[in-house]
């Protein structure tokens, strides 16, 4: 915990922060080391380059995402993907899993629902990795467990339990009562082992599976823990129940006392071991002739259970794009209705061009799967995934389309015709988000906010949603006028679009903004006190704003710029 001269201390080490805010280590009083205020804690890897898959998500199926534990270096910690009804509830993600599933065409709009098993790390990293780098995502998992890994991800990011409890949707899950996710039905137990855990079973159409998450399955040991008094009689009679029955079966097997040994899941009888994955194991570690095997990784062996087709497929399956379009979030379900009448699914193949620059600006577009590129003179300059949308422009101008839109693989789009989409969107949120984008969107605009390091790295569907809430400032400020400081207070966030301006704190220059840097973001987190900095223009500078009001709507849907912008330091 940091003292009030932005201290802490351990033993005889000291970490300090300075005047302007570059971390100093001490040890017995010695400077040993200087971490500067702008120094990358994490550099982003560079994307691999992967081909899409044709993949095509099941009624109900499982994919696994990874079956090491958490000691193994080259093997992604056990995590998995439950499939009902064509969209993804993800199982303890590994780390890494998002970015990996993006590189091979698979959206995380597909897989808005989490389950936590439990709070040790090679399960529960990946989660708040996709809380810091995603949308607000669904969160299911025992209030016990809940509370754990808020406490745990504040003690990490910094962040209070309580603002980091907004960043999320909490679903509690009741122990041993039947629980309706994406229309499956879904059991949680608690299993044996060193915190709480817990295991799933899900079911569909009469078609069931069962992931043992972490826990000691061996009915001797569980026996000996019960003549010991450590279980009771209830206890002890509920673990040694285990239900074998289900279709699919993935268990873990690891070390004992806290995992279960290989020489038990070997026991068991040929038709339950061909029922069987093993997770959080080493796939040499399996004795060739016990008739067990490792997961099969990847969505290339997604295992597919059969069930039967789904009514009325092709209306869920404009339903379920409706609901997880961030534009329409603010419209009633009585406009599902509309939707369905007005909409139609346009299918395009890798490289068909969906309309080009100077063409007649008539439909609005929706991804529901695949990728759209945004081209401008032979240049991409955004490219749009499910949920994404684009060809707003067209609905307030009467101006031809100024860019070419190209299916970047095979794509499924949802379209509008001009006239519906307006009456549609009329004297709505959405329509109001819309006009804003249409009239101060550009090349411009886009270009800045390259420039700007949490930005840069938004998702085109939350670019443009940013693009709806920022506008040019009214005013240039000239050589050495202020722009900013604690007497005029801030309610909008700034943006420099052109020029530079210098930060300083009491009289120090401590930095220079330059085209696309962000300052006034402190006062939307600080509840008191007055803005601590002054900004001077260096030479003419102009800039865009964005109000308080609107940027907490904003940082309240998009966690991962909520947390990057809680740390920036003007």
């Amino acid at each position: 915990v940091l003292d009030d001269k932005l201290a802490a201390r351990f033993g005889d080490i000291k970490v300090q922060f300075d005047r302007h805010y570059n971390l100093r280590v001490f040890e017995k009083d010695k400077e040993i080391a200087l971490i500067e205020r702008d120094f990358p804690i994490m550099t982003r890897k560079p994307a691999l380059s992967v081909l899409p898959l044709d993949f095509h998500p099941p009624l109900f199926g499982i994919t696994t995402l990874g079956t090491g534990h958490g000691f193994d270096p080259n093997a992604n910690t056990s995590g998995l993907i439950i499939w009902v009804n064509r969209r993804g509830i993800v199982v303890d993600p590994p780390v890494n899993s998002t970015e990996q599933l993006l590189q091979i065409g698979v959206s995380p709009k597909l897989i808005d629902k989490v389950i936590l098993t439990h709070c040790h790390a090679d399960h529960d990293a990946g989660i708040l990795q996709k809380i810091l780098q995603e949308g607000k995502i669904n969160l299911y998992t025992t209030n016990t467990i809940f509370k754990s890994f808020m406490k745990k991800s504040a003690a990490l990011t910094g962040i209070e339990e309580e603002m980091l409890k907004k960043l999320v949707n909490f679903f509690p899950v009741s122990i041993g009562e039947v629980m309706i996710i994406g229309g499956g039905k879904f059991n949680f137990n608690y299993t044996l082992h060193s915190i709480p855990t817990i295991s799933i079973q899900a079911s569909l159409h009469g078609k069931s599976m069962i992931y043992s998450s972490d826990t000691m399955n061996d009915p001797e040991y569980i026996n000996k823990l019960y003549e010991e008094g450590v279980l009771t009689k209830n206890r002890r009679d509920f673990l040694t129940d285990f239900p074998w029955y289900h279709d699919v079966i993935f268990h873990e097997a690891g070390l004992p006392p806290i995992h279960t040994p290989l020489s038990y899941l070997c026991s068991l009888p040929e038709e339950t071991r061909k029922r069987i994955y093993l997770v959080h194991v080493n796939k040499d570690s399996i004795p060739k002739d016990s008739g067990l095997r490792i997961a099969p990784t990847g969505l290339q062996s997604t295992i597919e259970l059969d069930v039967r087709p789904l009514p009325y497929e092709s209306a869920i399956e404009m339903l379920d794009a409706f609901s997880h379009i961030d534009l329409f979030k603010s419209l009633t379900f009585e406009k599902a209705r509309e939707f369905l009448l007005a909409f139609e699914v346009n299918n395009y193949k890798t490289d068909e061009v969906i309309f080009q620059k100077g063409d007649k600006g008539d439909k609005f577009y929706v991804v529901i799967s695949g990728e759209v590129d945004i081209v401008l003179d032979g240049k991409c300059i955004t490219t749009y995934g499910t949920g994404g949308y684009f060809g707003e422009k067209s609905l307030f101008a009467n101006e031809n389309r100024t860019a070419t839109a190209i299916a970047k693989y095979d794509t499924r789009l949802l379209s509008i015709r001009k006239d519906e989409m307006l009456s549609f969107i009329r004297g709505t949120e959405s329509d109001r988000l819309l006009r804003q984008i249409a009239i101060f969107q550009n090349v411009e605009l886009r270009d800045t906010l390259k420039n700007n390091s949490i930005f840069v790295a938004l998702t085109a569907t939350q670019q443009t949603e940013l693009h709806g809430l920022i506008k040019p400032f009214y005013k240039t400020f000239h050589i050495g006028e202020k722009i900013l400081d604690k007497e005029t207070g801030s309610k909008s966030a700034y943006i420099i679009m052109e020029g530079n301006a210098d930060v300083y704190l009491k009289n120090d220059l401590i930095s220079t903004l330059t085209k696309g840097s962000l300052f006034g973001v402190k006062s939307v987190f600080k509840e008191s006190g007055s803005y601590p900095f002054s900004i001077i223009a260096r030479d003419d500078v102009r800039l865009y704003y964005i109000g308080h009001e609107d940027l907490e709507k904003y940082l309240d849907k998009n966690p991962g710029v909520h947390i990057k912008m809680y740390h920036y330091p003007y």
